[in-house]
């Protein structure tokens, strides 16, 4: 597993993953719950998602909790772009 600095740089805080929310079904042009984990608490994450978007600045009032069982602070929404799934 790939382990990304995270959360201001702070080393000890890691995002080590991102997966769909259970019942979800991969999906281009379709509005997708993803489901962050990683260890460590922080109050936002930027991230590219490869289709030419990114997510600047995603957080959640208060603190991010990356490993805790509170997943909705660590829940997002995007839409894959076919349009850039098409780009050389």
């Amino acid at each position: 597993m790939t382990a990304l600095p995270a959360c201001d740089g702070v080393k000890v805080n890691l995002l080590q993953g991102i997966a769909l929310e259970p019942g979800q079904t991969l999906a281009l042009d379709t509005p997708i719950k993803f489901i962050l984990s990683g260890q460590g608490r922080c109050g936002y994450v930027n991230i590219d998602w490869g289709d030419g978007f990114k997510t600047s600045d995603y957080g959640y009032p208060g603190r991010m909790d990356l490993s805790g069982s509170d997943v909705t602070s660590r829940t997002l929404t995007h839409s894959l772009s076919a349009g850039a799934a098409e780009r050389p």
